[in-house]
C-alpha cells in the first residue's frame, strides 16, 4: 500500500543496502484497489541477509521516495 496521495501508474523501484548501493532494482504498477492504492511489483528477497533496507520509488521521472525496509 502507497501513502495517502502518490499516484496510479508506472514506478521505478530500487532496494538499497544501509551504503545506499542498489541490491536490486525493478519496475512495478500502482492501482487503485477498493480505498487504497497498491503498488505490485517483483522483487526476489531470498537471498539477502537479515537486516534495514531503504525501499526507493520513483513515479514517472519524478523524485524519488524512500521508504524503511525490513528484511527478515
Amino acid at each position: 500500500m502507497l501513502p495517502l496521495g502518490l499516484e496510479t501508474g508506472k514506478y521505478e523501484i530500487r532496494l538499497m543496502n544501509d551504503q545506499l548501493r542498489v541490491v536490486q532494482q525493478t519496475t512495478g504498477e500502482a492501482r487503485f484497489t477498493d480505498r487504497d492504492t497498491r503498488l505490485f511489483a517483483t522483487l526476489n528477497l531470498s537471498a539477502l541477509p537479515a537486516g534495514s533496507y531503504r525501499l526507493w520509488i520513483r513515479h514517472e521521472n519524478r523524485s524519488w521516495r524512500d521508504f524503511p525496509l525490513e528484511v527478515r
